[in-house]
C-alpha cells in the first residue's frame, strides 16, 4: 500500500467514490464541496491509500479556529478516515495515520483533536496517543411510553404505567422555567457579528474548545449540505445571551451546540424552550452529547438529562518531529459538544 497527498481539484472524484464505498453513503459533490473546500477557516488536507492503483483509503485534516491558551488559533480536526475491509488491520491503518501526523505541524496548526471510531481508537492506542477524554450521551425522556420501553408485558399495565411516567416527567418540566428576563426565539436568516461578540466575549469561561464565530456557525449549521439545523437565541432585551442549535431524527431531537454567558437562566430558558417545543411536536426523547467538565452539565443532569454511553476524544500538540506532544493543561481544560465533529 502507498499513501500520497490528495490533489483536492484532480482527486476529487477518487475520493468521493472511496469515502462512499467505506465510509458513508452521504459523500457526494455537496459534501465535498462544503467539507473540504468551502471551510471558512482553509481548505482541507487529505491523503489517499493506493494498492496496486486502486483507490482503498483515505483521512483527512481540516482546519479549526480553536480557542487555545487564551487567544484565538489555528486548530484541526481529524476525519474522514477509512479503508478497504481487507486493509483494516493495524499495519495499513497506522501507515496512513501516520501520513496525518506528519502534515500536522506546529507550523500549520497549534492543535489537533478527533472523535475516533473504537478502530481508530486503536490505532491511537498503538501510537501511545492516550484519549483526553469522554464525549457523554445525555437523553431526556419526554413520554411515559418511551421510557418504560418493553419492560411491562402487560398492555393495560404498560399504559398505566406510561401515563404515570408521562405525569412525572411533565413534572419534572417545572425545573426548566425560563429566567426572567430572558426571551428565547427561532433564529431568521443567518448568525450575525454578534455571534461572533458573543464568543469573543465568553469563550474563556468555556476553556479551549471550537471558536464560534458567525462565519463558523453559519458554515456549520447554515449551509450544512446534509442535515437540517434549528437555532434558537436567548436574549436580554437587544442583546444576545445565549443560543442552541437543534436537529431532528424521527422521534428524537439532538441539542448539537449550546453556548452563552455564564449568567443564572441562560442555559436553563434555551433547555426549557427545546423541551416545550419538541414535546409538542411529538417527539420521545432529546439527546446531548457534551465532556462533563462542559460548564452546562451540571445543568443538563439538573434538568433530567440521564446518562448513557460516552465515546472517546484525543487531542495532542503536533511536534516539528511529525509526532505529538507531551499533555499540558491546555490539553486538559478542554469543552467540546455533539456539532465540533464534521463527518
Amino acid at each position: 500500500m502507498e499513501i500520497r497527498a490528495a490533489d483536492l481539484e484532480k482527486d476529487r472524484t477518487a475520493l468521493i467514490q472511496v469515502l462512499r464505498e467505506h465510509l458513508t453513503a452521504g459523500s457526494n459533490d455537496r459534501r465535498f464541496d462544503w467539507l473540504y473546500l468551502r471551510n471558512p477557516d482553509g481548505e482541507a488536507r487529505a491523503w489517499i491509500a493506493e494498492d496496486r492503483g486502486d483507490v482503498v483509503g483515505a483521512a483527512a485534516v481540516f482546519p479549526r479556529r480553536v480557542y487555545y491558551e487564551g487567544r484565538v488559533q489555528l486548530g484541526s480536526v481529524l476525519g474522514d478516515f477509512c479503508l478497504a475491509p481487507r486493509l483494516r488491520v493495524m499495519g495499513p491503518a497506522i501507515q496512513l495515520f501516520r501520513a496525518c501526523l506528519k502534515a500536522i505541524q506546529p507550523a500549520w496548526v497549534a492543535v489537533a483533536f478527533d472523535f475516533p471510531s473504537a478502530s481508530l481508537n486503536a490505532v491511537y492506542g498503538r501510537l501511545k496517543i492516550p484519549q483526553h477524554g469522554r464525549l457523554v450521551r445525555l437523553v431526556r425522556p419526554l413520554r411515559g411510553d418511551h421510557l418504560l420501553g418493553d419492560r411491562l408485558s402487560n398492555p393495560i399495565l404498560t399504559k398505566a404505567a406510561a401515563a404515570v411516567s408521562g405525569l412525572a416527567l411533565r413534572a419534572l418540566d417545572l425545573t426548566a422555567r425560563p429566567a426572567r428576563g430572558v426571551e428565547v426565539a427561532t433564529l431568521e436568516g443567518r448568525c450575525g457579528d454578534e455571534f461572533t461578540t458573543l464568543a469573543a466575549e465568553h469563550q474563556a469561561a468555556y476553556g479551549n474548545g471550537v471558536h464560534r464565530s458567525a462565519a463558523y456557525l453559519n458554515w456549520r449549521f447554515g449551509d450544512n449540505p446534509y442535515s437540517d439545523f434549528e437555532m434558537l437565541t436567548a436574549r436580554r432585551g437587544a442583546r444576545l445571551v445565549g443560543y442552541a442549535v437543534l436537529r431532528r431524527d424521527g422521534e428524537h431531537a439532538t441539542i448539537m451546540d449550546l453556548f452563552g454567558a455564564r449568567e443564572p437562566g441562560i442555559a436553563r430558558s434555551l433547555v426549557a424552550r427545546i423541551v416545550t417545543r419538541e414535546r409538542a411536536r411529538g417527539a420521545a426523547t432529546i439527546h446531548v452529547h457534551m465532556v462533563p467538565t462542559h460548564p452546562d452539565y451540571p445543568v443538563m443532569r439538573r434538568l433530567g438529562f440521564l446518562p448513557r454511553e460516552s465515546a472517546p476524544i484525543v487531542l495532542f500538540a503536533p511536534s516539528s518531529e511529525g509526532g505529538v506532544a507531551a499533555d499540558t493543561a491546555g490539553l486538559r481544560a478542554w469543552c467540546l459538544v455533539e456539532g465540533d465533529r464534521d463527518s
